[in-house]
């Protein structure tokens, strides 16, 4: 019978915990780690062909095999690493390749349905709730279409007193991929505001801002 693999919520715990344990080897032994780094990307390239995070779960349970596999085609021997480990390591480097695609998939749909309906920004991302203040704290991005210029909004607690602080910043995006191009395009001084009300009223303000600046 094929083993199963865990939930994926449980695998990337583990992997987390693989990388906790053998990347502090980056500052006791810089040779092996370069060792430990080396063999995990050899092995998570043979996971390549793996595009879609239920197919890496899926092959988990081959972990192990894929990184003696991957020791013994590039000559890297995996001396005292343990083997389940590095598995752990390379399962989190391709789990990272992955999210970072269907992230990329997501803003390219939403920057290309924002286009298509002519509108002026698109919101390309957005958690959290703005009436919760910390306790489900809210951030988003909105990105101006024609310029890249985006507005990163965020809650985070006042480090001076703990209160609920909403900040309002501008960066540039490259406005065909939602990448990051200048994080401080001199567009706009960050904002801090105390209350929900004059973070929504800022916001506008600033969206006007940075459509007479361009």
């Amino acid at each position: 019978m094929t083993e199963q693999a865990p939930p994926i919520d449980a695998l990337r715990a583990l992997w987390a915990e693989a990388e906790r344990k053998l990347y502090p080897l980056a500052t006791v032994s810089p040779q092996k780690y370069e060792q430990l780094i080396r063999l995990a990307r050899e092995s998570a390239d043979d996971l390549a062909v793996v595009d879609t995070v239920d197919g890496l779960a899926a092959h988990w349970p081959q972990g192990t095999a894929i990184v003696r596999a991957a020791s013994a085609r590039a000559d890297l021997p995996l001396g005292d690493l343990p083997e389940g480990d590095v598995a752990g390591v390379a399962f989190a480097l391709r789990d990272a390749e992955l999210r970072a695609a269907e992230h990329q998939r997501h803003l390219d749909s939403v920057i290309r349905a924002a286009t298509e309906r002519g509108d002026t920004w698109a919101l390309i991302h957005e958690t959290g709730d703005l009436n919760h203040g910390l306790a489900n704290a809210y951030s988003a991005i909105e990105l101006h279409l024609s310029s890249g210029a985006a507005i990163v909004a965020s809650v985070e607690p006042n480090p001076v007193d703990g209160s609920t602080n909403h900040v309002l910043n501008v960066i540039r995006l490259d406005p065909a991929t939602g990448s990051p191009v200048d994080l401080d395009p001199g567009v706009a001084e960050l904002e801090e505001h105390p209350t929900v009300e004059e973070f929504v009223s800022g916001r506008e303000k600033l969206k006007k801002t940075v459509e007479a600046h361009v």
